[in-house]
Protein backbone atom coordinates (compact mmCIF):
# COMPACT_ATOMS: atom_id res chain seq x y z
CA UNK A 1 0.00 0.00 0.00
CA UNK A 2 1.46 3.53 -1.01
CA UNK A 3 1.20 6.34 1.69
CA UNK A 4 0.29 10.08 -0.04
CA UNK A 5 2.18 13.23 1.71
CA UNK A 6 0.75 15.98 -0.03
CA UNK A 7 2.23 19.13 0.30
CA UNK A 8 -0.13 22.19 0.80
CA UNK A 9 1.52 25.22 -0.47
CA UNK A 10 -0.07 28.44 0.92
CA UNK A 11 1.83 31.91 1.27
CA UNK A 12 -0.18 32.37 4.68
CA UNK A 13 1.27 29.46 5.99
CA UNK A 14 4.95 29.90 4.49
CA UNK A 15 4.68 33.26 6.03
CA UNK A 16 4.96 31.33 9.39
CA UNK A 17 8.03 28.89 8.49
CA UNK A 18 5.48 26.22 8.36
CA UNK A 19 5.33 22.88 6.29
CA UNK A 20 1.89 21.58 6.39
CA UNK A 21 1.20 17.96 4.39
CA UNK A 22 -1.56 16.52 4.48
CA UNK A 23 -1.85 12.33 4.53
CA UNK A 24 -4.57 11.23 1.68
CA UNK A 25 -5.58 8.06 3.06
CA UNK A 26 -8.32 8.43 0.06
CA UNK A 27 -5.57 7.58 -2.53
CA UNK A 28 -3.62 4.62 -0.98
CA UNK A 29 -5.96 2.18 -3.07
CA UNK A 30 -8.80 2.56 -5.56
CA UNK A 31 -11.42 0.59 -3.79
CA UNK A 32 -9.96 -0.17 -0.04
CA UNK A 33 -9.21 3.86 0.85
CA UNK A 34 -9.26 5.68 3.90
CA UNK A 35 -9.37 4.59 7.29
CA UNK A 36 -10.66 1.16 6.04
CA UNK A 37 -7.96 -0.19 5.11
CA UNK A 38 -6.47 0.16 8.73
CA UNK A 39 -9.57 -1.73 10.14
CA UNK A 40 -9.49 -4.46 7.19
CA UNK A 41 -5.22 -5.03 7.82
CA UNK A 42 -5.15 -7.43 10.71
CA UNK A 43 -8.48 -9.11 9.85
CA UNK A 44 -6.91 -9.66 5.93
CA UNK A 45 -3.59 -10.85 7.83
CA UNK A 46 -5.52 -13.46 9.66
CA UNK A 47 -7.21 -14.51 6.85
CA UNK A 48 -4.01 -15.41 5.05
CA UNK A 49 -3.14 -16.66 8.43
CA UNK A 50 -5.56 -19.37 8.04
CA UNK A 51 -6.19 -19.82 4.61
CA UNK A 52 -9.75 -18.90 4.69
CA UNK A 53 -11.16 -19.40 1.45
CA UNK A 54 -15.08 -17.24 2.37
CA UNK A 55 -15.59 -14.12 4.29
CA UNK A 56 -19.17 -13.47 5.67
CA UNK A 57 -19.61 -9.65 6.64
CA UNK A 58 -22.14 -7.36 7.57
CA UNK A 59 -22.99 -3.27 7.03
CA UNK A 60 -25.51 -0.87 6.21
CA UNK A 61 -26.83 -0.34 2.43
CA UNK A 62 -24.64 2.34 1.59
CA UNK A 63 -21.55 0.58 3.19
CA UNK A 64 -17.77 1.83 2.36
CA UNK A 65 -16.57 -1.72 4.74
CA UNK A 66 -18.91 -4.28 2.45
CA UNK A 67 -17.21 -2.50 -0.99
CA UNK A 68 -13.97 -2.87 0.56
CA UNK A 69 -14.18 -6.04 1.89
CA UNK A 70 -15.49 -7.67 -1.34
CA UNK A 71 -12.39 -5.31 -3.12
CA UNK A 72 -9.99 -7.50 -0.58
CA UNK A 73 -11.49 -10.09 -1.26
CA UNK A 74 -10.56 -10.01 -5.29
CA UNK A 75 -7.51 -8.80 -3.99
CA UNK A 76 -6.58 -11.25 -1.63
CA UNK A 77 -8.16 -14.43 -3.24
CA UNK A 78 -10.72 -15.33 -1.28
CA UNK A 79 -14.60 -15.30 -1.51
CA UNK A 80 -17.33 -12.81 0.10
CA UNK A 81 -20.88 -12.54 1.39
CA UNK A 82 -22.13 -9.41 2.43
CA UNK A 83 -25.14 -9.20 4.53
CA UNK A 84 -26.87 -5.43 4.49
CA UNK A 85 -28.03 -4.79 7.39
CA UNK A 86 -31.60 -2.65 7.57
CA UNK A 87 -34.79 -2.34 5.70
CA UNK A 88 -35.24 -2.86 1.80
CA UNK A 89 -34.22 0.38 -0.07
CA UNK A 90 -36.52 1.83 -2.85
CA UNK A 91 -33.55 2.01 -4.97
CA UNK A 92 -29.81 0.42 -4.92
CA UNK A 93 -27.21 1.97 -3.36
CA UNK A 94 -24.87 2.95 -6.13
CA UNK A 95 -22.43 1.32 -3.49
CA UNK A 96 -23.65 -2.12 -3.76
CA UNK A 97 -25.16 -2.32 -7.35
CA UNK A 98 -23.79 -5.43 -8.98
CA UNK A 99 -23.03 -4.51 -12.68
CA UNK A 100 -20.52 -3.06 -13.93
CA UNK A 101 -18.85 -3.88 -10.75
CA UNK A 102 -15.01 -2.99 -10.42
CA UNK A 103 -14.78 -5.97 -7.52
CA UNK A 104 -15.74 -8.71 -10.15
CA UNK A 105 -16.13 -12.04 -9.71
CA UNK A 106 -16.73 -14.26 -6.06
CA UNK A 107 -18.19 -11.19 -4.37
CA UNK A 108 -21.76 -11.02 -3.26
CA UNK A 109 -24.38 -8.88 -1.43
CA UNK A 110 -27.35 -9.92 0.35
Amino acid sequence: MKILLQKISDPAIASFGVNLYVLRLDMNHPHISGNKWYKLKYNLEEIKRQKIKMVLTFGGAYSNHIAATAAAGKEFGFKTIGGIRGRRLPIASPRLTPSPSPLGEGSNSH
